[in-house]
């Protein structure tokens, strides 16, 4: 049974166990890739099939009609009507922001003048 102390750092190991071992991972990576691309196109038949969307559809909007938030986020998402994120400031914050950021690019430089 596999526990902490079965476990080898890389640097205990040999290039040649290695390299073996980043090739099995490989070929596993390569089947699991394989498996999930198989999955997504088997949904994508299915989905073109028939009235396979409408129906969908019709069961998402009776589970938002039903009071599920997350339904009628996705409805809201999938026909694009999120609200925008809008942040406001005001004049002055925008003033004093800039001031702060050109003061920090000149630390040095003092001036009667332009001192604010």
């Amino acid at each position: 049974m596999p526990n902490i102390k079965n476990l080898k750092s890389n640097s205990e190991r040999t290039p040649k166990q290695r390299k073996e071992l980043a090739k099995k991972a490989g070929i596993i990576s390569g089947e699991k890739r394989r498996e999930r691309r198989k999955l997504k196109d088997e949904l994508l038949i299915l989905l073109s099939e028939n009235d396979t969307q409408k129906r969908i559809s019709v069961a998402l909007i009776q589970k938002a009609l039903q009071g599920d938030v997350k339904a009628f986020v996705t409805i809201r998402d999938t026909i694009n009507e999120a609200p925008a994120q809008k942040i406001e400031i005001s004049e002055n914050e925008l003033i004093e922001n800039g001031l702060k950021k050109i003061k920090a690019m000149f630390p040095d430089y003092e001036s009667e003048v332009y001192n604010v």
